[in-house]
């Protein structure tokens, strides 16, 4: 039951997150059988699709702020570390591709800056 909708704008990046104008996304095995329900690592209830996909860098969350959450799930302490340190590398503008665990099928995406590439 593949449905379009609206949800809500991030507008800042939290310490080591990038946000992303989506231009153009990948399509897979895995998006396709995640869509079906056939893989084993679909999240539970609705979800976003998409594990890749390229953009528009928007804003980066360079510095930690007590009023911006961090919200991408990280997967290790040394995954968030390695993200606030390589966020500093990004600037608005820049052209970028990544991979994200879902939420690719989207018109601007957060993700871990260290899931990035120029």
């Amino acid at each position: 039951n593949l449905q379009l909708k609206s949800l809500r704008q991030v507008e800042r990046p939290g310490h080591g997150e990038v946000l992303i104008n989506v231009r153009c996304i990948g399509l897979n095995f895995a998006d396709v059988f995640s869509v079906l329900g056939l893989y084993s690592a679909t999240p539970k209830g609705e979800f976003v699709p998409g594990l890749e996909f390229s953009g528009v860098v928007a804003a980066v969350g360079t510095k930690p702020s007590p009023d911006v959450e961090t919200t991408v799930e990280f997967a290790c302490a040394d995954a968030r570390e390695r993200a606030e340190r390589e966020a500093s590398s990004f600037k608005p503008g820049d052209r970028v591709s990544g991979v994200v665990r879902f939420g690719a099928y989207s018109t601007s995406i957060l993700a871990p800056a260290h899931q990035l590439r120029h």
